[in-house]
């Protein structure tokens, strides 16, 4: 079904659907008046025969979600052999008579990819996921604003201008990009790696741009770009606002209180993060 042996290196294999039969592989049927017909060359391979002998890259939210695959792929993982059998059998269901074919011996590295909360929730509540998945690692979603970064991140920027076929982008409007990254650490010296987020300001703010009928996008688009997504998202950070001026929500800016200061809260609601202050009272 799956020859490899002109593969140079180990193969990687990157399952984006992580279905049972696209992960175990599939018997196709042939329907023939009014039945099913089938044979040995209509059995379909499955990602795990892909990957035999390398490594298989799935996002751990996706095969979770997928019905039967997560049990069966830890199987497949603990007796080394991959089967092609009915989902409906996987799931307790009486399935039609078909093909059987022989277990493959199975010889696989398989890398899940997901948040810190899928892992722990794994780790926590499933007993097979800890001994078979014992190597964890993290990705930082920031990096250091060096010279090389900066030149990768005006690299990706233009490669989502051509791939978007967007305005280009002036050079006071790319610093203000990169600013814009370290405005979403909260740290000069770094830039953020939410790279959705700044793709998605550079398509609105093209848009912007396209508006006032200019030949590039300049810094006043970005930051006109920034300023939108800000007001569809403030709508909880104003209604505080709000009530602090209407004075229902009391902070003394004046005078001297024992036991008494102010202090500055964050808020992050996951695509906006802003601070308000707050009073902090000690007693004895």
């Amino acid at each position: 079904m799956i020859d490899n042996s002109k593969v140079r290196g180990a193969p990687v294999i990157i399952e984006t659907n992580p279905t049972y039969p696209n992960i175990f592989g599939r018997i196709e049927r042939h329907a023939q008046f009014g039945t099913l017909y089938t044979d040995f060359t209509m059995i379909k391979p499955g990602a795990f025969h892909r990957a035999n002998g390398g490594y298989l890259i799935i996002k751990a939210i996706d095969l979770l979600r997928s019905l039967g695959s997560w049990n069966a792929l830890k199987r497949a993982i603990k007796n080394k052999e991959i089967r092609i059998e009915e989902l409906a059998e996987e799931i307790g269901f009486i399935s039609t008579k078909t093909l059987k074919p022989m277990p493959i011996p199975l010889n696989i590295k398989v890398i899940l990819i997901g948040d810190p909360y899928i892992y722990h929730l794994l780790y926590s509540l499933d007993t097979d996921f800890k001994k078979m998945f014992k190597v964890k690692a993290q990705l930082d979603d920031n990096i250091k604003m060096v010279k090389k970064q900066i030149n990768n991140y005006l690299f990706y920027i233009a490669k989502v201008c051509e791939e978007e076929e967007l305005l280009e982008i002036d050079k006071k409007g790319l610093a203000r990009i990169i600013e814009y990254t370290s405005e979403l650490v909260g740290n000069q010296r770094k830039m953020s790696l939410k790279l959705p987020e700044i793709k998605d300001l550079v398509v609105e703010a093209n848009f912007w741009a396209k508006q006032r009928g200019k030949k590039f996008i300049e810094s006043s688009d970005i930051e006109r770009a920034i300023d939108e997504k800000a007001q569809r998202s403030n709508l909880i950070e104003a209604k505080l606002q709000e009530m602090i001026e209407e004075d229902t929500i009391h902070i003394q800016t004046r005078g001297k209180v024992v036991g008494q200061l102010n202090g500055l809260s964050i808020y992050d609601l996951g695509d906006y993060t802003f601070g308000r202050p707050v009073r902090i009272t000690a007693t004895a």
